[in-house]
C-alpha cells in the first residue's frame, strides 16, 4: 500500500499556459516516489474542503499540477507565486494499469483531461495516438510533451478553429476505422467531461477494445471515508441484495451493499479511493 502525505511545500513554479490554465510545479521526495499516473491530490485552498488535483508530471522530485481556473478555489490558487506554500495531500487514488509493451496507447481528451493522461505519456516508452478535442484553439494545452514523443495528435474545436469542428467523442469515432484501431493491437485512456467518456466507453465495448477512464468528480476527503464521490459498478460476482428497481444506496453495518435495479446488479465504488481510473466495463452510466 502506498503511504500518503500531507505537507506543507513551497511553489516553484505557477505560470500561465493559457489566459486561463495554468501549470503550477512544487517539491516533494515523498509524492515523487510513488509515480503512478492517474493518481491525484488535494490541496488546501483555504476553503471548507480541499480540493482534488491530478498529478501531471513528475520530473526527479518536481511536481506538475496542470489546472484551469474555474471557480474561488482556483482562482485563489492562481494567485500564489514562487516561494508562497500550499498544504497538500496525497498521491491518492488508483491509478491506470500498466500498459503491454506490444500495444499502441489510444488516448482520448476532453478539456482539461489532458492533465492526467499526459503524466501517463511521460511514462510510456512508445508513442501511440491522442485525440483531443477543446472549445476553441486557445484552450488546446500540454501538447509539448506528445509532440517530443511523437505521437500522432489528432485535434478538434467545438468551433473549429483548431482541427476538426467537433467533439472529441466523435473525433474518436471519425479516426477509428482510418487507424484501423482494434482489440488486440491497442487500449484506450480516456479523461474529461462525463459525456465524452459515456461516449467512448460505449463504442469500445462496441469494437471490443479495452478503455480505462479517468472520471471527474466532487471529492471531500480523497480516501473514501465520506462516501460523497461515490459511483455506480456492476457487481456480477456476489448475490443481488434483491431491492426494488429504482432503490437507493443502502447502507448496512457501516457498509454499501449491492443492490439491483431492474435486475442489473450493481455496487458503489469511491471514486477517491478506488477510481478515479475504472475500466469503462464495469461502470454504469447515468
Amino acid at each position: 500500500m502506498v503511504k500518503l502525505y500531507q505537507a506543507d511545500v513551497e511553489i516553484i513554479e505557477n505560470k500561465h499556459l493559457t489566459p486561463v490554465h495554468k501549470l503550477l510545479a512544487f517539491n516533494s521526495k515523498q509524492i515523487a516516489a510513488h509515480p503512478i499516473p492517474g493518481k491525484f491530490i488535494t490541496i488546501d485552498l483555504g476553503q471548507f474542503f480541499r480540493r482534488p488535483f491530478c498529478i501531471a508530471g513528475v520530473n526527479g522530485t518536481k511536481i506538475d499540477i496542470l489546472y484551469r481556473i474555474i471557480g474561488p478555489g482556483t482562482e485563489y490558487l492562481s494567485k500564489l507565486k514562487k516561494g508562497d506554500k500550499i498544504n497538500v495531500f496525497g498521491p491518492l487514488g488508483t491509478g491506470y494499469s500498466p500498459l503491454a509493451k506490444d500495444v499502441l496507447p489510444v488516448f482520448v481528451s476532453g478539456g482539461t483531461g489532458i492533465a492526467s493522461l499526459r503524466y501517463l505519456a511521460q511514462t510510456l516508452n512508445k508513442p501511440g495516438l491522442l485525440f483531443y478535442g477543446a472549445k476553441t484553439k486557445k484552450e488546446i494545452v500540454g501538447l509539448e510533451l506528445f509532440k517530443k514523443k511523437k505521437w500522432k495528435i489528432i485535434l478538434s474545436t467545438d468551433d473549429g478553429s483548431l482541427g476538426s469542428k467537433c467533439n472529441a467523442c466523435d473525433l474518436f469515432n471519425r479516426y477509428l476505422s482510418t487507424y484501423k484501431l482494434n482489440n488486440l493491437s491497442s487500449v484506450v485512456f480516456a479523461c474529461g467531461p462525463k459525456p465524452m467518456m459515456k461516449g467512448i466507453s460505449a463504442k469500445a465495448k462496441e469494437k471490443g477494445m479495452k478503455c480505462y477512464v479517468s472520471l471527474e468528480e466532487k471529492m471531500a476527503c480523497g480516501v473514501g471515508a465520506c462516501r460523497g464521490c461515490v459511483v455506480k459498478v456492476t457487481n456480477l460476482k456476489s448475490p443481488a441484495f434483491q431491492e426494488k428497481a429504482g432503490s437507493r444506496l443502502m447502507m448496512q453495518d457501516g457498509q454499501i451493499k449491492n443492490q439491483s435495479i431492474n435486475n442489473i446488479e450493481f455496487d458503489y465504488k469511491a471514486c477517491c479511493k478506488d477510481g478515479p481510473v475504472f475500466d469503462s466495463a464495469e461502470l454504469l452510466w447515468d
